[in-house]
């Protein structure tokens, strides 16, 4: 039996290794000893959810993509190489034909992402000068919120999207302060492969890639006529090649949303079928609105209402299983951090100037992702791409609350 696992083993080991490869990590007990605290709390997941029982939610995509991922790998046929589910099991034939064909292996890759994905946080925690005793805080943070613990160590593709996400906007930080081209590059590179698991997500990759070499034009300290110019060229460059990828890269699975916008007639009437569709199976989650696509009235409110459905809910009023909890107290803590964030807003508290680009991007990932998002199930899943943001926020007001403490200390 323990033959079967050897794979699974290394991969679990070498987790615990990868924070050693960094010597501001290992030369940081505290830092490396909560890096093991998230590593193991993701891996304690990972295994009660193979050999205990299937956690909720974990029945449904995550066994599909994995016994896909197995059944591929045991007769020897790759999947189909596309954009969405495709390219995701087609990571995990790979991973199951290299150590493995079992769902362990899928989760243990998982995990290995996450961690990298930590390492990139805290070095974009840096950019926000987010340093010392509070790195290791916000580690912490990020590593127990329950969206992450659950949705990065379980086979879904939510982690690899987080790796494209976080390596886009560190890599978009190191362009603007050392003003390189060459990471801005970097940087694209990475939204793009955030985007190649979802082909919507795809589309806001681009719009991601735009916001950055803007971002960048106008921090390169040209002259004003240059900074416009540049942006332009790249704006068209960008648009160009985004559309041509986005509208030629295979797609299935039932990631072809380009097709069913042409079926539909429109971006709203695929809006509406979609978010109906879905509604009309009347998930136990679901919000309970429907947008009505009849009026730009009607379609503006309806979005802004699922838009603060996606952030705030559920309410203690939707829980009806213990279960609710889980994403109640995720949901809480979203509310708590951004009412935070407004106190700071109002009280002109220390803001990092880098924070605003991190939070454009946080609000159109939740705004593209909420226009699709229908329940709370939904929500809780795609909220595990972007929370760690919010614990960014977070930290970044204590420190603030802390080195005001200080100064007003000292004076006296």
């Amino acid at each position: 039996m323990l033959l079967e696992y050897t794979g699974t083993i290394f991969l679990i080991i070498f987790s615990y290794v990868i924070p050693l490869f960094i010597s501001s990590i290992r030369n940081d007990k505290y830092r490396l000893a909560a890096f093991y605290i998230v590593i193991t709390s993701l891996q304690l997941v990972s295994l009660f959810n193979y050999f205990i029982f299937t956690l909720p939610g974990a029945d449904m995509d995550a066994s599909t993509f994995s016994d896909n991922a197995q059944s591929a790998a045991i007769g020897g046929v790759a999947p189909t190489f596309s954009v969405g589910t495709g390219i995701y099991e087609y990571i995990l034939f790979v991973g199951y034909s290299i150590f493995g064909a079992n769902k362990l292996v899928g989760q243990s890759l998982s995990v290995l992402v996450a961690v990298v994905s930590c390492i990139f946080i805290l070095r974009i925690a840096r950019h926000l000068n987010i340093q010392g005793n509070l790195a290791t805080v916000l580690l912490i943070i990020i590593g127990l919120t329950p969206s992450f613990l659950f949705y990065v160590s379980l086979t879904f593709r939510e982690a690899f999207q987080l790796l494209g996400l976080v390596g886009g906007i560190y890599f978009a930080y190191e362009a603007f302060s050392r003003k390189s081209l060459a990471r801005l590059f970097v940087s694209s590179g990475f939204y793009i492969f955030m985007g190649i698991f979802h082909q919507v997500l795809l589309a806001l990759s681009f719009t991601l890639i735009l916001i950055t070499w803007i971002f960048y034009f106008i921090h390169s300290g040209s002259d004003k006529k240059v900074i416009l110019r540049s942006i332009s060229i790249s704006a068209i460059a960008i648009l160009v090649a985004g559309y041509i990828i986005v509208v030629n890269i295979p797609t299935g699975g039932g990631n072809d949303y380009l097709k069913k916008l042409v079926e539909s007639g429109g971006v709203v009437n695929m809006i509406g079928t979609y978010r109906n569709k879905i509604e009309n199976e009347q998930p136990r989650s679901s919000y309970g609105i429907k947008i009505d696509t009849t009026s730009l009235t009607g379609i503006g409110y309806g979005l802004v209402l699922s838009y603060g459905y996606y952030l705030f809910g559920p309410g203690i009023s939707s829980i009806e299983k213990p279960i609710d909890l889980i994403p109640f107290m995720n949901a809480l803590g979203r509310i708590l951090v951004s009412l935070f964030l407004l106190y700071l807003l109002i009280k002109k508290g220390p803001i990092p100037a880098g924070l605003g680009y991190l939070l454009i991007v946080y609000f159109s990932v939740t705004a593209m992702w909420s226009i699709g998002t229908t329940n709370y199930g939904q929500a809780f899943r795609h909220n595990s791409l972007t929370d760690w943001i919010l614990a960014v926020v977070l930290v970044i007001g204590i420190q603030g609350l802390i080195n005001s403490k200080n100064r007003a200390t000292t004076r006296t």
